[in-house]
């Protein structure tokens, strides 16, 4: 019986490190290489992300980020509701309107921009949250 367990301890070994090595290269790719998310400041991305951060109801023109927002027409805004409280992003602009609805905490709500012009919206929520896309 101890001659069985001399030679099971190796195997036991051999098989420990092999299932290691196999369950850290099977996620080292999306925890450590994560996709960038475009900025606003990225000129041809296709989605622009524009983050509702904490705290943004106490704020007004700053409260969805870079105001005003330029794109190019034919992008897509996603707007990502990063604060604790519920937001919404609703347009103010008359005919070309859009709105989300109420985006929960990491709720999120995207708008594509065919038509070039100044598109201001407001959250319905805190009205003085407020934001501008300018699509050229």
């Amino acid at each position: 019986m101890t001659q069985r367990r001399n030679r099971l301890s190796p195997l036991l070994v051999i098989l420990i490190l092999a299932v290691t090595v196999a369950s850290q290269s099977c996620g080292s790719d999306t925890n450590n290489n994560p996709t960038p998310v475009p900025s606003p400041q990225q000129p041809g991305a296709s989605t622009v992300i524009v983050q509702i951060q904490s705290g943004a109801s106490g704020k007004t023109t700053d409260a969805f980020g870079t105001y005003p927002l330029t794109i190019q027409r034919g992008q897509t805004v996603q707007w990502v509701n990063q604060d604790n409280i519920s937001h919404t992003v609703t347009s103010t602009s008359g005919a070309k309107s859009f709105d989300s609805g109420v985006l929960p905490p990491g709720g999120q709500y995207s708008h594509q921009f065919n038509d070039a012009g100044t598109f201001d919206y407001a959250c319905q929520i805190h009205p003085n949250m407020v934001g501008q896309i300018v699509v050229q």
